[in-house]
């Protein structure tokens, strides 16, 4: 990696106005920042055309601090620097006009700073002249004008699990079978595609009552949605073998019958969808058993857990990626955290993934990125958001501490329903829980960091 500069604590600048009319915090810099000995920030490349990666070195942040990352004065991404108080991370040149621009990292009062330098993006050639047409003949049709380099809009994914009540229930009780209006919300934020976090269908998932309570509301954006399975669409099979009405239902968009493990792509993000299934079934003391996701394993060695690990390992090292399924690894909220998953998890976090979503718990929570071993690594953790509150019902007690490794947010029952929103961008996401009357209740942001260091 090529340094770039040593540079220091706070400093002045002096901005340049250009013809381009930028924002004052990307206003590009003729003068650096002063320099004070100790601090070092290092750049793999000090120029670059916008969306070009660039990989950041730091030293002397202090140790296991909160570190947040500006070009041109406005944040990147906040990571947490090492014990010894470096600081590895990147980011991609952001779409800005071509010029000198200040990258810092900022560490409580010390600030590091370099000037980075922002590229024209390469010129496309221009199209091939064509000859005079021949007398009496038509001259060639004119080129089609270049394609736009800007980059494409942000996918925007609905999720959450645990959704429509017993067609012989009351619907929209004031904590309870909430689903129509959920679905009314979903409807409103028009998304590309909508995943179910398991257990669509209660309580006994079989064809005659998705038809009947799940189908009139979630079911107006079938096609567009991929579902993962949870323990209510197997309760119908005595020993919990099959879960034949969620698989009659949406057919082949839930993948095959004897998996209900699959991929697919999701804008630029590739997503994953996990089986966890009757796993609690597994727990019960009148089976012989092993904790495990079940009727489909997903331990170690496992036949998922195999072909989840080979999936990421396909793909582009800085590919984003996001998974989902039924129950939560971490949860603060009941039924609790799922060890079972801990082989699932370890693969996600070793193959880059950023996201995994989960319901089971009828709760809304979002964790801070979480390493294999279950520390918060700010870095290349994998945050989880358990996102049970698509309509059910909010019976179980709010969640009291000590809360579950990570948790950084939590909503009480009085908070009632709603749905995650996921834009996916080629380099990252914006997240923002949405109540079923339209108000923002949590917001989270993040960048796509690939696969850690081996």
């Amino acid at each position: 990696m090529a340094a770039v500069a040593v540079v220091g604590a706070l400093g002045a600048h002096s901005p340049r106005a250009q013809a381009h009319d930028l924002p004052a915090a990307f206003t590009p810099l003729t003068a650096g920042p002063s320099s004070a000995p100790g601090l070092a920030l290092r750049l793999s490349t000090a120029t670059g055309p916008p969306g070009r990666r660039v990989r950041l070195r730091a030293r002397r942040l202090g140790s296991r601090v909160r570190a947040r990352i500006t070009f041109g004065g406005r944040r990147l991404r906040v990571v947490r620097t090492r014990r010894d108080g470096s600081l590895r991370s990147w980011f991609r040149v952001p779409a800005r006009e071509p010029g000198v621009y200040t990258v810092a990292v900022r560490a409580g009062r010390r600030v590091a700073r370099v000037r980075f330098r922002i590229s024209p993006a390469p010129a496309r050639p221009a199209p091939p002249a064509f000859p005079p047409a021949p007398a009496g003949e038509a001259p060639p049709a004119p080129a089609a004008p270049p394609l736009s380099s800007a980059p494409p809009p942000p996918t925007r994914l609905v999720a959450a699990g645990d959704i429509a009540c017993r067609p012989t229930d009351v619907f929209n009780e004031p904590l309870k079978c909430r689903h129509g209006p959920v679905s009314d919300r979903v409807l409103a934020l028009d998304p590309d595609a909508v995943a179910t976090l398991g257990d669509g269908q209660y309580e006994i998932a079989t064809l005659s009552d998705y038809l009947a309570s799940y189908d009139p509301t979630w079911g107006r954006f079938k096609s567009i949605t991929r579902p993962a399975t949870g323990n209510h669409e197997y309760l119908a099979s005595p020993n919990r073998t099959e879960a034949a009405g969620h698989f009659q239902y949406f057919g082949a968009l839930a993948g095959d019958p004897a998996k209900g493990y699959y991929s697919y792509s999701v804008g630029s993000w590739l997503a994953i969808v996990i089986n966890t299934g009757a796993l609690e079934y597994t727990r019960r003391s009148d089976n012989a058993l092993e904790d495990d996701c079940y009727p489909v394993s997903c331990k170690l060695g496992s036949e998922q857990e195999v072909w989840l690990r080979a999936l990421l390992a396909s793909q582009p090292p800085d590919r984003c990626v996001l998974a989902y399924w039924h129950h939560p690894r971490y949860a603060s909220a009941f039924p609790g955290s799922h060890p079972e998953l801990r082989a699932v998890y370890d693969a996600l976090h070793d193959g880059g993934a950023e996201l995994v979503l989960a319901g089971h718990s009828h709760a809304y929570e979002r964790f801070a990125p979480i390493d294999a071993e279950g520390g918060v690594d700010p870095e290349f953790g994998v945050r989880e958001f358990v996102v049970g509150t698509g309509g059910k019902d909010r019976r179980f007690a709010d969640p009291v501490s000590p809360f579950a490794t990570g948790s950084e947010f939590r909503l009480p029952n009085a908070a009632g329903f709603g749905v995650l929103e996921l834009e996916l961008a080629p380099a990252g996401y914006e997240a923002r829980f949405v109540g079923e009357n339209g108000t923002v209740l949590d917001q989270a942001n993040g960048s796509c960091h690939g696969r850690p260091p081996a």
